[in-house]
């Protein structure tokens, strides 16, 4: 049940304000008292200093240790100031139960009769309870019994079957007074605070009547139970058990009346009271498990939508779009599918969404969206490459961003976290790639032979370091070149090799490597990794064979002088042609 308290001010769910007689000077206050009943000139002056150190709560230790120190008080005239105080509704010294007894611990002051008097008194009344297991309930008695006014006392209905471990939390921090209702007894009084206290005072009624043997022995016959199966019951609070137990005391009322006639009214109420706790909470548990149960179901239809989007990851944008449906909009809903999905800390290995690249990928995608991603960055970047060393060769300039090594892989790494923002963040959380690649060989059932062949694609034999980037996106920049010179005109190629800027580029761009060491150089092709070769499909094809198909120099070519010589004679039948 949702209890809305709305027929109480804004001011009843924040601390004890400051009551107007504080700010009074001496001689108000003076006339304050005389209207409100009949003080001594030392309860009087013990008025003033407690006005002088108001707090919303004032320590009665410390008062007492300050005051002494100005002007020495008699603790008896403190106390009977502050029972005059209460009978006029603007004042409490609360106590407390610790250790067995009960002893001074607050002094309130409040405006007359308003929400936080009635709420530190019944506050009060609760510590008595814990004093007496025998005394009754606080209702409009204590009240009475104190010459209280409960004229200007405001409530919250509340039935008993509501009260359960949940509604306790919700209270916290709050000042609400409920008036609880149960069928069989006349109703009582509870605040936010006490409403814990409530099950524990409850409980200690309960126990304490079971500490006849007689009592057990009676309970035990009606339940068809032993003696020491009750007493072990009794002694540890498991809900279903304590249940069961108050349920058949309640059923049994009259018959235990009837064997016992000093049993308290009080008692059947916390029988009540703890009977309707248990039956809440655990209703509110099945609830509970039940609501569980369908977020779970509902996380996983979004998770499996992610699924689903095999080769399409999605952005934050679309991410966000799948819980705008009324059903599944609450912020809560989505903060939680964090927890459980992306965010995992209990999780070994990958969450079941990467979010990976400020795009969210289900694992089971993760390394087909790799490969697809590096596919089509190997062909876009051999296309840009050779567009670029074309460039180079037609204006006879040399970029040092393509020298092969550092400059090269530096060139690449900006352009992938540019362009291909999923490639770049999983090259820098090798983890993660590791994580995906062994995802799925397990997801497939390939052998140990496989996963370390896979691995070795991307990562040194041996060692956790990734292969260079021209390695993994399988760019040779003599092939670049060689591509490049390709595609230009015959003339330019002609007067490119008779100038012999072929090899002196060649060689800038290589590092001067001699011939010899670059053609026995082992590059790297990722011929083991195609998304056709793993899993059949489905994704991006791109490669460079079409560049390749018609010259495909995979090693540096340089040109002799009996090579130019015909390269010549070529350029003239091509212009005798022409004319």
């Amino acid at each position: 049940m949702d209890i809305e308290p709305l027929d109480l001010e804004l001011n009843e769910s924040e601390l004890n304000p400051k009551p107007d007689y504080v700010d009074m000077d001496r001689k108000e206050r003076e006339a304050y008292l005389s209207q409100i009943g009949n003080f001594s000139t030392e309860e009087r002056g013990i008025f003033h200093m407690l006005c002088s150190k108001w707090e919303p709560e004032i320590g009665y230790a410390k008062f007492v240790t300050s005051a002494n120190k100005q002007h020495p008080i008699e603790e008896k005239e403190l106390k009977s100031l502050m029972r005059k105080l209460r009978k006029s509704g603007c004042g409490l010294l609360l106590t407390k139960f610790t250790r067995g007894e009960r002893g001074a611990d607050k002094i309130i002051l409040t405006d007359p009769l308003t929400h936080h008097f009635y709420y530190y008194f019944i506050c009060n009344e609760y510590q008595k309870n814990f004093e007496d297991v025998v005394i009754d309930y606080v209702d409009k008695k204590n009240f009475e019994k104190y010459d209280v006014l409960a004229t200007e006392l405001t409530s919250i209905p509340m039935n008993i079957d509501d009260l359960n471990k949940r509604f306790i939390k919700n209270e916290e921090g709050k000042y609400h007074i409920f008036k609880i209702k149960s069928d069989s007894y006349s109703s009582f009084y509870a605040t936010s605070d006490t409403l814990k206290d409530l099950l524990k005072i409850s409980v200690r009624k309960v126990k304490y009547y079971f500490k006849s043997d007689n009592f057990i022995a009676l309970v035990a016959k009606i339940m068809n139970s032993s003696i020491s199966r009750i007493k072990s019951s009794i002694g540890q609070f498991d809900i279903s058990v304590w249940k069961d137990l108050t349920k058949t005391i309640l059923a049994n009322k009259d018959l235990i009346n009837s064997k016992f006639k000093n049993v308290s009214s009080s008692f059947f109420m916390a029988i009540t009271i703890t009977n309707s706790y248990c039956h809440s909470e655990l209703k509110q548990r099945d609830e509970e498990l039940k609501a569980e149960r369908k977020l779970k179901e509902l996380l996983k239809s979004i998770a499996d939508i992610i699924r689903k989007n095999e080769f399409t990851p999605l952005t934050q944008e679309n991410f966000n779009a799948l819980f705008k449906n009324p059903e599944v909009s609450a912020p809560e809903i989505k903060s939680r599918f964090y927890e459980l999905y992306v965010d995992n800390k209990t999780k070994i290995g990958l969450t079941e969404i990467v979010f990976i690249g400020q795009h969210y990928i289900h694992q089971d995608n993760l390394y087909k969206v790799f490969l697809d991603r590096v596919a089509m960055a190997s062909s876009n970047l051999s296309s840009y490459y050779i567009q670029e060393l074309k460039a180079c060769l037609v204006s006879g300039r040399i970029d040092s961003n393509l020298h092969e090594g550092y400059s090269f892989n530096n060139s690449i790494s900006t352009k992938l976290k540019g362009d291909y923002p999923i490639i770049s963040d999983l090259l820098k959380r090798k983890s993660i790639l590791s994580e995906s690649i062994i995802h799925f060989c397990k997801k497939r059932g390939h052998s140990q032979n496989k996963l370390h062949n896979l691995l070795s694609e991307y990562f040194v034999s041996g060692s956790s370091d990734l292969q260079e980037l021209n390695i993994i996106l399988n760019l040779d920049i003599v092939e670049l070149y060689d591509i490049a010179f390709s595609s230009l005109s015959m003339f330019k190629r002609f007067f490119i090799i008779v100038f012999g800027q072929y090899k002196n580029n060649l060689e800038k761009y290589t590092g001067y490597r001699s011939i010899k060491k670059r053609k026995s150089t082992n590059f790297h092709t990722g011929s083991g990794r195609g998304l056709n070769d793993s899993y059949g499909g489905g994704g991006y094809s791109g490669s460079r064979g079409s560049l390749l198909k018609e010259s495909k120099p995979s090693k540096p070519k340089f040109y002799n002088q009996a090579e130019q010589d015909n390269a010549w004679d070529s350029l003239h039948s091509e212009l005798n042609k022409k004319k």
